[in-house]
């Protein structure tokens, strides 16, 4: 079973349209037949969670697993690429199989956030799926240019690993912050300049972590602060700053900048 690592962040961030066919075509997943599918296995209310309707653009369907089923034999793409996820990420075996065939159908269909879950998945290599790292990095790279936010932050973390190409990784992490308004990608920016150095630098990361705060992410915030708490070259100490900032991240859960917001 592969790790799930989508944030509460990009599940908010991302709405797809839906697309259905006027009569039932089982050929739009491959002939794939209704039995295949453990649906009796699925309580009706996982179908209905507030994060996966946004990130999946599960809407206006029935909300029970049935309901899907018939939606993605009917070609609704969300539908399809919803089921796809279900079984890659909590089957095994065939029916594991059985998600990445959904996965790839969705993408081919042009569903950007198939293509994203399949091509993650090609890159790193998992459960019933050969790792094929270009074939990956070609996918999530055509993911971000068609504006998928965590497409980018894969690939940025993809290249910012030891012995990568830490200024392609750049590359995507700009997108994202300053094209895509995604603050995970702003947080990488700010980090890539306070490690990397350059001219600038302090203005660089202070800007790159105020737009990933401004977005919504509160590692942003937090390292706001002790930017501000501690002065960082061309940045003074400001405790009133400092302390805003982490009171930010505290209280939107960030635990380890509670005992720092309360200041002196």
């Amino acid at each position: 079973m592969r790790k799930i690592c989508i944030s509460v962040s990009v599940a908010f961030a991302i709405l797809f349209s839906s697309m259905t066919a006027a009569k039932p075509d089982p050929s739009v997943i491959d002939r794939i037949e209704a039995s295949e599918t453990p649906w009796d296995a699925i309580p009706n209310h996982f179908w209905n969670t507030l994060a996966l309707s946004q990130l999946y653009g599960y809407t206006g369907m029935d909300d029970d697993s049935q309901g899907v089923l018939d939606a993605a034999m009917n070609g609704n793409v969300n539908a399809i690429v919803l089921t796809g996820w279900y079984l890659v990420t909590f089957q095994h075996g065939d029916q594991q199989q059985l998600g990445y065939k959904y996965l790839r159908k969705a993408c081919d269909l042009g569903h950007q956030r198939g293509c994203h879950e399949y091509g993650y998945d090609l890159l790193h290599g998992a459960d019933n799926l050969e790792k094929d790292e270009e074939a990956g990095l070609e996918m999530l790279d055509g993911t971000c240019a068609k504006g998928v936010a965590v497409s980018c932050e894969m690939l940025t973390r993809y290249y910012f690993s030891p012995s990568r190409d830490s200024e392609k990784g750049l590359g995507y992490a700009n997108r994202g912050c300053y094209e895509l308004s995604f603050g995970p990608s702003c947080s990488a920016v700010g980090r890539y300049w306070l490690a990397n150095g350059g001219a600038d630098r302090d203005q660089k990361a202070l800007d790159a972590h105020r737009r990933g705060c401004d977005f919504g992410y509160l590692g942003s915030c937090d390292a706001m602060g002790k930017m501000y708490a501690k002065g960082t070259g061309d940045i003074p100490v400001d405790w009133e700053k400092a302390k805003k900032y982490y009171r930010k991240a505290c209280d939107g859960g960030w635990t380890s900048s509670c005992g720092s917001a309360g200041g002196r």
